[in-house]
């Protein structure tokens, strides 16, 4: 994903910004502050992948001047609706692009698989998922802003936490069965909180992969130019 839209950016160059010639010079882009390798903040900046790709095709071939910040998801998410941000980088869902318009590229695509406590007695049944439809026998925990759990398990009850590492701590603790997450994501969180012996990975196949691509407000001037 990042090879294809790089390779994007590059094209772009031939034809001298013309395409982006209405387009502005600046661009505040947000992230989910607690989303690592995707989106971390560290040290009192933002760092990750959506960070080092947006970095290298907008600020260094493009020329144009980059806003880094991080929040908690559902705050970013709000702030850009609210004209208080200009851009994000997302899941396109029929609720967001409401309000904002999306890239055709991808930025980086990601699998979601199921994770859960070895130890949970139901994890020989956890073991036997395969569809969406079996979801529903298991506690499921998420984080708040996420728009695949929202638009993918709405029949479904789902406990919210702030974060994927309180979801995880809640699904060691007993508290939750499972959490369908991306998988670079969560092994990167397990990792981070010492978790990865305790915690199960099921590698089944729920929905397609996961596509952030670059959105921008729609109030913003000169944002389809831009993408």
């Amino acid at each position: 994903g990042r090879r294809t839209l790089l390779g994007s950016g590059a094209s772009s160059l031939g034809l001298g910004l013309v395409g982006r010639a209405d387009a502005a010079d600046s661009l505040h882009i947000v992230y989910a502050n607690s989303f690592p390798p995707v989106s971390y903040l560290e040290g009192g900046a933002m760092k990750g992948v959506l960070v080092d790709v947006l970095d290298e095709v907008l600020a260094r071939r493009m020329g144009l001047t980059l806003r880094h910040d991080g929040l908690p998801w559902a705050r970013a998410q709000d702030l850009v609706k609210d004209d208080g941000a200009d851009a994000y980088c997302t899941n396109k869902t029929e609720a967001r692009a409401a309000y904002c318009n999306f890239g055709a590229e991808p930025v980086i695509s990601m699998n979601y698989v199921v994770f859960y406590a070895r130890a949970n007695p139901k994890a020989e049944a956890i073991r036997r998922i395969m569809t969406l439809d079996d979801l529903s026998g298991f506690s499921q925990g998420d984080y708040l802003g996420n728009g695949f759990a929202e638009i993918n398990f709405k029949a479904l009850k789902i406990d919210w936490a702030p974060s994927m590492e309180q979801v995880f701590a809640k699904i060691v603790a007993g508290r939750n069965d499972i959490s369908v997450a991306i998988e670079l994501v969560g092994k990167w969180t397990a990792r981070k909180l010492g978790l990865t012996d305790q915690l199960g990975i099921l590698p089944v196949s729920l929905s397609p992969s996961s596509e952030f691509r670059l959105a921008i407000r729609r109030s913003f001037a000169g944002n389809e130019a831009l993408l």
